[in-house]
């Protein structure tokens, strides 16, 4: 038993090292995964289906399914009335444990009725930005 609590230490200090190894990256560049759905093959990462559809306001998601253990600076939804929006356009930002993986879900607000939006997930690592695949939605008239 007390052999088991020796090998704990060094194999943390081992995965510590390998994650910030991992994590530091100094380009500064958008990935755009829409064909495979991940961020460098570090990630998984899906978009939720859109619900909730009102005039102004629609509920989406992410779901990270799988993290190699890199630090999510960022996530959340980016929408736009182009295809392929990027968080350049409007966006979300959900909590979500840093090393972790799961899904969260998102408001998208401040819409225009009768308007089709283009709707992906995102989660930012070190200096990267990948993407879920594109969803689209149309907002319902005014009540």
């Amino acid at each position: 038993m007390r052999n088991r609590k020796f090998w704990i230490y060094p194999l943390t200090i081992i995965s510590m090292c390998m994650i910030l190894i991992t994590a530091c990256d100094d380009s500064n560049e958008n990935i755009d995964n829409s064909e495979e759905n991940t961020t460098d093959e570090i990630l998984v990462l899906m978009t939720a289906d859109i619900t909730e559809i009102t005039p102004n306001s629609a509920v989406s998601g992410g779901d990270i399914s799988y993290n190699s253990g890199v630090y999510i600076k960022e996530q959340g939804v980016c929408w736009s009335t182009m295809e392929d929006p990027t968080i350049e356009d409007n966006k979300t930002s959900e909590a979500l444990l840093p090393y972790s993986y799961g899904s969260y879900v998102s408001t998208i607000t401040d819409l225009e009725p009768e308007t089709t939006y283009y709707v992906r997930a995102y989660a930012t690592i070190s200096t990267k930005t990948g993407y879920g695949y594109t969803k689209t939605f149309t907002t319902s008239a005014s009540e």
